[in-house]
């Protein structure tokens, strides 16, 4: 059984747009991504931020960050 990595990430020091609490679940989504088996690479120039910003909305990020890897009923999901 499987289950993703949740961590604490410093703060980006150069915002491109948004604001810091926006940017720092975006960078927990990216962290997330990178810890499955497929990764996501991070760029010096955070243009990925960008890209998960236009793929997912604030809540969509938020709950795809609290799924795991092993099969979970809606319940179990919702108690986290």
């Amino acid at each position: 059984m499987f289950a993703l990595a949740h961590c604490t990430f410093e703060r980006a020091t150069m915002i491109r747009w948004g604001n810091v609490m926006d940017n720092d679940l975006y960078t927990r989504l990216a962290a997330t991504l990178d810890s499955l088996p497929n990764g996501f690479p991070r760029s010096k120039s955070g243009v990925e931020l960008e890209l998960l910003r236009k793929i997912f909305a604030p809540e969509e990020a938020e709950l795809f960050c609290d799924l795991r890897l092993a099969k979970e009923t809606p319940e179990e999901i919702s108690r986290r």
